[in-house]
């Protein structure tokens, strides 16, 4: 997660975010918009969280949730005393499996079996 709120300006877009919707808690989603119009808008942000389903936010400043809340494991425990509104920006990665002791060794050594497709025929190599 970003520490601080970072600037409420086109270079959100794109951005993995979090968001404490009334009655549902935080969700997930990616930034994939924002208000157009000089005129006063009710949103300044467009989410989408699933592929049908996309909602209008109000994101401000004030109400922005840096890292400071979350515990040693990055979970999300400490969150849930923000109030609806609250949002954070975070981000995703996957960190490298570290192997087993013994198991790639075992794979390496396990035959290939082959499965011919439209047949019960079997074959190992």
């Amino acid at each position: 997660m970003m520490s601080a709120s970072p600037p409420l300006d086109a270079t959100l877009l794109g951005k993995h975010v979090a968001v404490r919707i009334v009655d549902v808690g935080w969700c997930a989603g990616k930034i994939c918009g924002r208000s157009s119009s000089n005129t006063v808008q009710s949103y300044n942000f467009v989410v989408q969280y699933d592929a049908d389903d996309v909602q209008k936010h109000w994101l401000k400043e004030e109400r922005y949730v840096g890292n400071s809340v979350t515990n040693a494991e990055n979970g999300w425990s400490g969150m849930d005393a923000h109030p609806p509104g609250s949002w954070t920006v975070f981000f995703t990665s996957v960190l490298p499996r570290v192997p087993q002791v013994g198991r790639t060794a075992a794979l390496r050594a396990a035959p290939i079996e082959l499965i011919a497709l439209g047949g019960s025929g079997r074959r190992q190599l």
